[in-house]
C-alpha cells in the first residue's frame, strides 16, 4: 500500500515570516463534507463511535480526549459540526504538517494536478495588514493575557459555550492553551483562536513577548472581568480606565462568565483583528 504521507510535508508550502496557514475554501468544503458523511444520525454532532469510524484510516484521532475544552460540543460532550471545523482550523494554524498528513489519510483529492496543498492557503504578511488597516485572513489569534485567578481561563472557555454554572471542570485544572469558535464580522464567518497566557507578578520586568505587544500596533482590548462582582483596585500605577485613556485604547469592556454569556466581546475582538 502507498503511504499517504510519502513525499508530502510542510516544505511543500512556503510560509514566510509574519504569515499564517488556513484552510482554503476547498479545504473547508472537504472538512464539512467529511463531517456530514460520518454524522449518520444527522444530529449535528459526532458520537464517539462516529468519531472512531471517521478516523479509522488514521493512526489516531486528530484531537485528544479533552477536545471539549477547546471547541464547541453538544450537551452530551460530543463534537459539533462547528467544533469539528474549528479543530481543523486550529491544527492547520498550529501544525501544518499534521493537517496535511490527516488530509491525506482521509482521502483529500490527490491527482497529477491537485494534492493536499490545495486545501491550504497562506495569508498575507501581518505587517502589510497593519499598514493597510485591514486583513483578508479568516483566522485570528487573540492572546488573553493575565495573572492566575483573574478569570481569563473562564473567559476563554465561555467562548465555546461554557459558563460558571455549566462548565465541565469548575476548578479549571490543566487548562488548555487554546479555545476556538466562529464569530460573524459584518456578516462574514471568521474563526477566533483565544490563547490563554499567564503573566508573572506585575512588579516583575516585562518578558520580551509582553514587550512585543506593548510596542507593536497590534490591537489591544482591556477586559474588566468578573464584572458581576464589586470592582477592585488594581495593583498598578494606573487603574484600567486611566490606563486605557493614556494609551488611547478602547475603555475596559465589562464581562462576566456567570449566567448567559454575551458574545459581543468576542465579535469586538474579531472586528479589531479584521481592521487593525
Amino acid at each position: 500500500t502507498n503511504d499517504p504521507k510519502s513525499g508530502l510535508s510542510c516544505r511543500s508550502i512556503r510560509v514566510p515570516p509574519g504569515c499564517t496557514t488556513e484552510l482554503s475554501l476547498k479545504g473547508q468544503h472537504f472538512v464539512s463534507t467529511l463531517f456530514e458523511r460520518y454524522d449518520k444520525d444527522r444530529d449535528g454532532a459526532l458520537s464517539p463511535a462516529e468519531v472512531n469510524n471517521l478516523f479509522t484510516p488514521c493512526p489516531a484521532p486528530l484531537w485528544g480526549p479533552d477536545f471539549h475544552r477547546t471547541v464547541a460540543t453538544n450537551s452530551q460532550g460530543w463534537i459539533t459540526q462547528q467544533g469539528f471545523m474549528c479543530q481543523w482550523v486550529l491544527v492547520t494554524l498550529l501544525d501544518l504538517n499534521r493537517a496535511l498528513e490527516y488530509l491525506a489519510y482521509l482521502g483529500y483529492i490527490v491527482s497529477d494536478t491537485e494534492n493536499q496543498v490545495t486545501a491550504i492557503q497562506v495569508t498575507r504578511e501581518k505587517r502589510l495588514d497593519l499598514a493597510k488597516k485591514q486583513t483578508s485572513r479568516n483566522v485570528y489569534q487573540c492572546h488573553v493575557i493575565g495573572p492566575k485567578g483573574s478569570g481569563k481561563s473562564m473567559f476563554c472557555r465561555s467562548f465555546i459555550g461554557h459558563s460558571l454554572e455549566n462548565t465541565f471542570t469548575p476548578e479549571l485544572v490543566g487548562n488548555p492553551q487554546c479555545t476556538v469558535n466562529c464569530v460573524q464580522v459584518y456578516g462574514q464567518e471568521k474563526f477566533l483562536v483565544l490563547r490563554d497566557i499567564d503573566v508573572r507578578n506585575v512588579s516583575d520586568p516585562l518578558m520580551p513577548s509582553e514587550k512585543y505587544f506593548a510596542e507593536s500596533k497590534i490591537p489591544v482590548l482591556i477586559v474588566a472581568n468578573k464584572s458581576d462582582q464589586e470592582e477592585l483596585r488594581q495593583e498598578y500605577l494606573l487603574q484600567p480606565a486611566a490606563f486605557c485613556s493614556r494609551h488611547k485604547l478602547p475603555p475596559p469592556h465589562l464581562f462576566t462568565a456567570s449566567n448567559k454569556v454575551k458574545r459581543d466581546v468576542f465579535v469586538k475582538l474579531a472586528t479589531m483583528a479584521a481592521f487593525p
